[in-house]
């Protein structure tokens, strides 16, 4: 009877192992906010930290002093932190008029050596306005950025006054703005998109599209800017990030900032 018993719990231990080995893997969720609405970040440290999550800050401006102090908060709580550049100027346009160069020292480079100020250093930059191109983005990976966050302009998932316009998709069906892990470890430009009202969001096609996600393991992208009750249009309502944060908590996905995603292989 023992050596059945014990054939029995060797059976079961073995079921469980394989059974945690196969069990499917849930995805990640990758939350991002621009602009300079710093104070409002830190506010809602809270929430992040009742589900675990980290995300990923980008303000514009030369930084000063009070917004570094905020910045290093997010930072020591880590959160990941980076350049959305001094003036919120198009890069593409800057780069084609003035060249890299330019663009690098007088948008990049101050806010890179404030943060080495309080002792950060970002591999992580928003592009304002989403706009980059390749070259552009080989030459800050070629600085040390290894995470570039862009967006897919032409993402609109949903239309909450319900009226039908061509181009207006749910979330779960919006493929275009799901990652694989293959996409996540070759790609260092990480398209997202946009949340708030000016996006045409709507908080419960979005929770469909986390679940999708995390049933494919597929990791997703998305940006906003402030994070407040009454937020801008293309803000974040505080409600929206609780409810988001806690969809992809019970899916079981992984709510991460760029620099916990892992590191990617390099090209041939």
């Amino acid at each position: 009877m023992k050596k059945i018993m014990l054939f029995s719990l060797a059976c079961m231990v073995a079921f469980l192992s394989s059974s945690a080995d196969s069990a499917p893997k849930r995805g990640r969720l990758c939350l991002t906010f621009d602009d300079c609405h710093w104070n409002g970040w830190v506010a809602a440290m809270p929430i992040f930290e009742k589900y675990n999550a980290k995300a990923s800050f980008f303000p514009h401006s030369a930084l000063s002093a009070g917004a570094l102090k905020c910045m290093k908060k997010l930072h020591d709580a880590g959160h990941t932190v980076g350049p959305h550049t001094v003036h919120h100027r198009k890069a593409t346009d800057y780069v084609k008029k003035n060249g890299f160069e330019a663009f690098w020292n007088d948008e990049v480079a101050p806010q890179m050596k404030a943060y080495a100020s309080v002792g950060i250093v970002p591999k992580a930059l928003a592009f304002p306005n989403n706009a980059s191109n390749p070259e552009i983005d080989a030459q800050l990976v070629s600085r040390g950025i290894k995470r570039l966050r862009g967006g897919l302009p032409k993402a609109r998932p949903h239309d909450p006054k319900g009226l039908k316009r061509d181009g207006l998709v749910p979330f779960e069906k919006l493929d275009m703005m799901y990652m694989s892990d293959a996409a996540v470890a070759t790609n260092h430009l990480m398209r997202g998109v946009g949340i708030g009202t000016y996006y045409n969001t709507d908080i419960d096609d979005l929770v469909k599209g986390i679940r999708r996600a995390a049933a494919n393991n597929e990791t997703m992208v998305l940006y906003s800017h402030d994070i407040s009750k009454k937020p801008s249009g293309i803000g974040m309502k505080t409600e929206w990030l609780e409810a988001i944060l806690k969809a992809a908590s019970e899916e079981g996905m992984a709510i991460v900032g760029f620099d916990d995603l892992p590191d990617f292989a390099a090209k041939k």
